[in-house]
């Protein structure tokens, strides 16, 4: 949803198909315009909430909900073969969990219209301030590598999500409706996490592209304070002007990222919670056949199925990590390029603006958390998987002993 500002013109087919995707499932209750600026590389987009999408947002809550509970209705009266009664009231309290987290998800994203569109106009300022120094070749790199990784993160779920639904319809017609409310709700939930993704590959390339201009406004420093000693002082004052601009706008990078995490910490909170019930549900239908059931024939259709559900939020959630632990490791990446030009220079207003902005990164810790209680970043995965492994054996055991 954020990325109209960053892309070229030839891109912005796709730019739309992805915006309003997110739009179309619940998760983006803003609009934009464009403004002409003087920069040859790019318009300033302005994002403004939008009341239209915020009735959309109603009208999908009524939908899903009232679709989401017929099908419920439909699967709790439908027999199931080699289903026993755990395995249906665990399905039935999975298919509650799946209702509530999507509607809960997409009124938050009503309520908070206004941060949404805050933080998008905020991206949208950091990264015109990021290329108005920016060499052309520079920029041409940058976005295309935006784009490409974003396509990288983007193309798992279309392969994935296409493989189960048609796998599904084909193997299960007698459950279609049923099918169908449980990919439009976990549908809803990748596209969160897709977005989330998207947000953080663009605050990626923003501390990038930030670190690349420090380091050239150092190095040129350095440069000249060599090649003319005398007059070093007088040409540092741009530099220092530079160095002082460089300070503020890492604030602002740093101000935009804890936003972020605060945006998305509620929605992350039960998206996560419903990942950890329906991952560990997925793996239990794949290790029961195997574990308990061994003397009967194997349905590799239903565990086929099942484990192509724990492939999709596995690599939701690790493409999701991975981004938040390579974001981290490049705002760590400005604190050792401060750090280290503080030892090569020696003129002392230089040094002061450096030790100042190293003071600040020392505070200035970027992270995304979930209200704070736990990162997003891999350590989430270790845990996860720990914690669904005990529950797997705690529901293992107790069928073993019924």
């Amino acid at each position: 949803m954020f990325i109209k500002d960053f892309i070229n013109k030839k891109d912005k087919v796709f730019v739309k198909f992805i915006f309003y995707y997110f739009k179309v499932l619940g998760t983006a209750t803003i609009s934009f315009n464009t403004e002409s600026t003087k920069s040859r590389k790019s318009n300033e987009w302005k994002f403004t909430h939008s009341k239209s999408s915020i009735m959309y947002n109603i009208v999908l809550i009524i939908f899903v909900t009232t679709f989401s509970s017929f099908g419920f209705i439909c699967a709790s009266f439908q027999r199931q073969k080699n289903f026993e009664n755990f395995e249906k009231v665990t399905d039935r309290a999975e298919d509650v969990i799946n209702i509530l987290s999507v509607t809960i998800i997409v009124m938050m994203f009503c309520f908070k219209y206004k941060n949404m569109a805050g933080i998008a106009n905020k991206m949208s300022m950091i990264y015109q301030s990021l290329i108005s120094s920016c060499p052309q070749t520079l920029y041409k790199s940058f976005t295309d590598n935006i784009l490409l990784h974003i396509i990288l993160i983007i193309s798992p779920y279309i392969i994935i999500w296409s493989f189960v639904i048609v796998s599904n319809f084909i193997n299960y017609p007698e459950f279609e409706i049923y099918n169908f409310t449980v990919f439009m709700n976990d549908i809803v939930i990748t596209a969160l996490l897709m977005q989330y993704s998207t947000v953080l590959i663009l605050l990626k390339y923003f501390f990038k592209m930030f670190n690349v201009r420090l380091s050239f406004i150092l190095e040129e420093q350095d440069n000249l304070c060599e090649i003319q000693y005398l007059n070093c002082s007088n040409r540092s004052k741009g530099k220092i002007k530079d160095l002082f601009h460089m300070r503020k706008l890492y604030a602002s990078l740093y101000e935009v990222s804890q936003d972020v995490s605060s945006f998305y910490s509620g929605p992350m909170l039960l998206c996560i919670f419903k990942i950890l019930v329906s991952a560990t549900l997925s793996l239990y239908y794949v290790a029961k056949p195997i574990i308990i059931d061994s003397h009967n024939i194997l349905n590799v259709d239903f565990i086929i199925r099942n484990s192509m559900f724990g492939l999709i939020y596995a690599t939701a959630l690790l493409i999701l990590t991975t981004l938040v632990t390579q974001t981290a490791r490049e705002s760590v990446k400005t604190r050792e390029i401060t750090n280290r030009c503080i030892i090569n220079f020696e003129n002392k207003y230089i040094i002061k603006e450096l030790s100042q902005f190293s003071s600040f990164l020392l505070q200035a810790d970027v992270n995304f958390t979930v209200y704070g209680f736990f990162s997003l970043n891999q350590s989430l995965m270790t845990s996860m998987t720990a914690s669904m492994t005990t529950y797997l054996v705690i529901i293992l055991q107790f069928q073993q002993n019924n």
